[in-house]
């Protein structure tokens, strides 16, 4: 349910930004965007859990943030990783706002493009903490 949550709560963050939203394995990113600006989601994984029937799950996240120009220039992708970053930020900001704390955050620039559109890319990583309670938490003892 967790995984759910916050899968869902990215993507209307990044909707919210004008990004088409797309989830899947890495593999699957050449063939799955059909429109730009795209934001990729990764599957989410749990790193860390404290406690044993509530307490905190520790997922790890990575998003690709993509925009398409059609004659990319070395000067114009600095710009562009440069527009990727704030976005990034923006999506980030309409995440914590809904209680979802990320203690590290990385953004690193693509040197390559990911798809075969010859995009601008940005990866964005971060520990993402979540509560979970009971009623989340179909583990009995």
């Amino acid at each position: 349910m967790l995984r759910e949550t916050l899968t869902a709560t990215i993507e209307k963050a990044a909707i919210t930004e004008g990004y088409a939203f797309h989830t899947g394995f890495a593999y699957r990113i050449n063939n799955g965007i059909a429109k730009f600006p795209a934001a990729w989601l990764l599957p989410v994984r749990i790193i860390a859990v404290e406690g044993r029937r509530d307490g905190y799950l520790t997922y790890q996240m990575t998003l690709y943030l993509m925009h398409l120009d059609k004659k990319p220039r070395p000067e114009s992708r600095e710009r562009q990783w440069a527009e990727l970053e704030i976005a990034a930020l923006r999506i980030l900001d309409n995440i914590r706002q809904t209680n979802i704390r990320y203690p590290k955050i990385g953004c690193t620039p693509a040197e390559n493009s990911l798809t075969n559109y010859g995009e601008t890319a940005l990866k964005i990583e971060c520990e993402v903490r979540m509560r979970f309670c009971p009623a989340d938490s179909p583990l009995e003892d």
